[in-house]
């Protein structure tokens, strides 16, 4: 391939923009500069204060200075000699659970196996946020004051918790149990016993789904979309989603049926609470939160949300002596497919990774394709080389097709361009003659271009599956520390990350464009000749994983042209001028 004047100039400006891409960017204001700032002092929110360990204090006030005999923790009122209530852990080898049994909450959940990028640190995910309840907490309408813990027992993978409860005049006993039923689900119960003399009624009794984060705050990740939804369910059986970051009209829109189950979502983790009695409707919140430095590297942003969603009931009325039980399925932990589908199969539909259901059927399989391998080869990365070489080896006999189409085309350059040559001068009658040479010699010139396009299903499958893989995340590969991120070795000038996968990638795809036969006209020439670069900006920062099966599938490529051309050479059919002389 030879080099003009222009060509040159033009690959020298490409490789100043590749070196100044991010601060251009930053400079028009198409991405946020994350830099440092002094954060604005933060509002009075709900917090655990630890003075001892697991000891819970006042949410609102100093446990100091308090005004009167009850604490006032949102809706629920707590006496004072509560505050020092030991928290109970419910365990088992993924997740440990905190639940405060002063107001009936889960406060954290610390994830056992999972810990945040970049440090020894687990996992742990919160359940306060402002003056909400938290995770798997109750509460109504009216102000409710705990008079006394009457049980207080964990057993095992149960715990249950009952107090003597009082909602203004009328008491009732609320009795609440949690039971681990698998890595990252429980069964919640909640039993409601009028034991005064009169009427007790709960226009709204409200349940929280819990709080979520987006992952790069919850696990120090670099994401380049998080994907943070509200999910629900209606009893029709349609799933809905809204964005956390939406308009105020859509984010806090109600939904017009009652719902199956609510959640939260982000790239790599999920939340949701199933009742067995369906939901009158929901309340949802958010809350923008000023990010740190540190946040703001991770996020790109300096501001970001966080969320809960809490079912609602409407006009909860028991009679003294009579009793209430709600019954619910509850699972916060990684979008892991199998453990959702185990949980609850409509669920699912939070862990899809694509909104387009065959296209999610696909990306699912590829999924289950990669763990399949990796159990046979024991990595994840001979996994994803394997993969590709299953899908390149699937596809071989039509690109086979694809290319032997091409080289022949090629046979017919010389002629093909006479025709524009000639004909230059009638773009409709070149065309014409065109056509009669395809006919006559029997070629199809999109037949080159079918392998591409049977491809890019696949490969957006494959993306979604490999960068939405919270099994990737991680996991070491060569020299790949993590392949849910870019296999970045060291930075230039602190500002270009150098990406060797990536890299080679852009030049085993201009290998194999000098190797192609070179159709079209000049202008067609060029244009093709830069777009490895083109792909080289949209891709740089693509999870290593990714670009790993890019670059397999590369090598595939330029080894099924050389096939091709050691093929095509033994048995290239003459061309029409060849065959008259």
């Amino acid at each position: 391939m030879k080099f003009d004047k222009e060509t040159i100039i033009v690959l020298i400006f490409c490789g100043i923009l590749l070196f100044a891409w991010q601060p251009i960017c930053e400079w028009m204001g198409w991405i946020k500069k994350p830099e440092p700032f002094a954060p604005q002092p933060p509002a009075a929110v709900t917090t655990v204060t630890k003075n001892t360990p697991d000891v819970v204090t006042n949410r609102n006030q100093a446990a100091s200075t308090p005004t009167s005999q009850y604490i006032a923790g949102r809706k629920i009122e707590i006496p004072q000699e509560m505050e020092s209530i030991p928290l109970q852990h419910l365990r088992n080898d993924s997740f440990d659970m905190a639940i405060n049994p002063a107001f009936g909450e889960i406060s954290k959940i610390t994830f056992e196996k999972l810990l945040r990028t970049g440090s020894d640190e687990k996992l742990t995910a919160t359940g306060i946020f402002g003056n909400n309840i938290g995770m798997l907490g109750v509460s109504a309408d009216n102000i409710w004051r705990v008079l006394e813990i009457l049980e207080n027992k964990l057993d095992a993978n149960t715990f249950t918790l009952t107090r003597r409860m009082q909602a203004g005049t009328a008491e009732f006993i609320l009795t609440q149990t949690w039971e681990i039923t698998s890595d990252y689900g429980i069964e919640y119960h909640i039993r409601l016993r009028n034991s005064g003399g009169e009427n007790l009624l709960f226009n709204t009794l409200q349940i929280s789904g819990g709080v979520l984060e987006p992952f790069a705050v919850l696990g120090h990740d670099r994401i380049r979309n998080d994907d943070y939804m509200l999910y629900y369910r209606t009893v029709e059986g349609k799933d809905h989603r809204i964005k956390i970051a939406a308009k105020d009209e859509k984010f806090f829109a109600k939904p017009e049926f009652k719902l199956q189950w609510i959640g939260l979502g982000t790239k790599y983790f999920m939340n949701v609470l199933v009742s067995e009695t369906p939901f009158n409707t929901m309340a949802q919140a958010r809350k923008q939160q000023n990010a740190t430095v540190q946040e703001a590297k991770w996020l790109g942003d300096k501001t970001y949300y966080i969320s809960n969603v809490n079912g609602i009931f409407n006009s909860i009325q028991i009679t003294p002596g009579e009793a209430k039980v709600l019954n619910f399925k509850f699972y916060f932990g990684p979008k892991d497919k199998e453990q959702v589908n185990a949980f609850a199969p409509s669920a699912t539909y939070i862990s899809r990774l694509m909104s387009w259901s065959p296209m999610n059927v696909l990306a699912d399989f590829m999924l289950w394709s990669l763990a399949r391998l990796k159990d046979v080869c024991g990595s994840y990365g001979w996994a994803i080389i394997l993969l590709t070489a299953i899908v390149r080896l699937l596809l071989w006999p039509v690109t086979h097709k694809a290319n032997m189409s091409m080289k022949r085309m090629q046979l017919f350059k010389p002629e093909m361009d006479e025709i524009r040559t000639k004909y230059k001068e009638n773009p409709q009658l070149m065309q014409v003659k065109m056509g009669e040479l395809y006919k006559r010699e029997g070629l199809h010139p999109l037949r080159g271009c079918l392998p591409l396009f049977m491809q890019l299903p696949i490969f957006m499958a494959l993306y979604f599956a490999l960068d939405g893989a919270m099994e990737l995340r991680h996991v070491s590969f060569w020299w790949a520390a993590d392949l849910s991120q870019p296999d970045t070795i060291f930075h230039i000038l602190g500002t270009l990350p150098i990406n060797p996968l990536v890299l080679m990638m852009t030049g085993l795809m201009v290998l194999q464009q000098k190797m192609m036969p070179q159709a079209g006209d000049a202008t067609q020439q060029k244009i093709m000749m830069f777009m490895p670069l083109i792909m080289l900006f949209i891709l740089y920062n693509l999870p290593s994983g990714l670009t790993l099966y890019w670059t397999v599938s590369q090598i595939f490529s330029i080894l099924q042209m050389l096939l091709t051309q050691k093929i095509a050479g033994k048995n290239t059919p003459p061309t029409t001028k060849a065959a008259k002389a």
